[in-house]
């Protein structure tokens, strides 16, 4: 139990002194989000919004999503935010570090669905997807590692009216311990 209250107490503690929340800045009295960087290193950083579609073996889904956020030297930092193709804020997720996040997903009258901790383990293989530049439409391929990504700790599911329906309890290697 110390384990999840020391998560917690970490993601309060940077929430309020993330690196990525200095990330803005203003011209001619107006303020907004220099987005999209990519440093002399090849590195992200800062604020970024991308577009996703969804593609299985050259068959588009109609679903995508669009998330934002901020990265630090290619990790995503801090809060990130998703949402469906409807503009609906679908989940969000506030990163501790590179493998590591707190998950709150919700339906679509902004009731949360599920919470937890999410660890991510990487794999040998390798995917490609098309990203889209929602800035100027551009569209680039970026071939990425495929993730396992493990369930971790307490995990609450709700009902659309916001009551409780289950908890679940997960081991640090995503095993299922106690379902209630």
């Amino acid at each position: 139990m110390q384990f999840y209250i020391k998560i917690f107490i970490l993601y309060l503690v940077l929430m309020l002194i993330s690196k990525s929340s200095f990330c803005q800045y203003r011209v001619d009295g107006e303020s907004y989000y220099k987005q999209n960087l990519i440093d002399k290193n090849g590195k992200k950083q800062g604020f970024w919004r991308e577009v996703y579609k969804t593609d299985f073996h050259g068959i588009h889904f109609i679903e995508s999503y669009i998330c934002e956020g901020y990265y630090y030297n290619d990790f995503k930092d801090g809060e990130w935010l998703y949402y469906d193709k409807n503009g609906f804020l679908s989940y969000k997720e506030y990163y501790y570090n590179d493998t590591t996040y707190l998950q709150t997903k919700f339906y679509s009258n902004n009731q949360i669905k599920s919470t937890g901790v999410i660890e991510i383990k990487v794999t040998n293989d390798f995917d490609t997807i098309i990203v889209t530049d929602p800035l100027n439409g551009n569209q680039s391929e970026e071939i990425r590692r495929l993730l396992n990504y493990v369930h971790i700790g307490n995990w609450k599911y709700y009902h659309k009216d916001g009551t409780e329906a289950k908890k679940e309890e997960f081991d640090e290697n995503g095993e299922l311990i106690e379902k209630k």
